[in-house]
């Protein structure tokens, strides 16, 4: 058997985390779409008296899906990313990168799908997908 060096392991990990993260993430996120924001029994009670605050929550999610709120600041998180930022340039592709999930799954794909890709670009770049070779001592 090869023995894997250390420092492929921790870049493994590294991208294992992150697909677990963004999986749990996309499961919350549908969860909460198809089980807050479609069903009709929630709906329902909003359209007679819209004054609780539940009704004000769904009010303003839709109109931030209206107004494509979600997708621009993903493509907004998406564009810094590929900004040379120093430390910081890796947290912001990885927001990105979950902002650009959320917009996807509440309709906001017409900049939700760039953001993606420009955050997977910046992400490539910064070396996240390739296998880190180790030190040599």
């Amino acid at each position: 058997m090869e023995q894997v060096p250390a420092a492929t392991r921790a870049g493994r990990r590294t991208l294992v985390a992150l697909a677990a993260a963004c999986a749990a993430w996309l499961v919350l996120l549908y969860a909460f779409r198809f089980g807050f924001m479609e069903i009709e029994a929630e709906a329902d009670p909003c359209l007679s008296e819209p004054l609780g605050a539940l009704c004000r929550v769904r009010a303003i999610l839709g109109l931030s899906i209206h107004l494509q709120l979600f997708g621009t600041a993903a493509l907004v998180l998406a564009l810094l990313a590929n900004l040379r930022l120093g430390r910081w340039r890796r947290a912001v592709a990885i927001a990105g990168l979950f902002a650009a999930l959320l917009a996807l799954v509440l309709y906001n794909v017409r900049y939700g799908a760039p953001a993606a890709v420009i955050t997977l670009i910046a992400l490539a770049d910064l070396g996240f997908f390739t296998p880190r070779k180790p030190d040599a001592a």
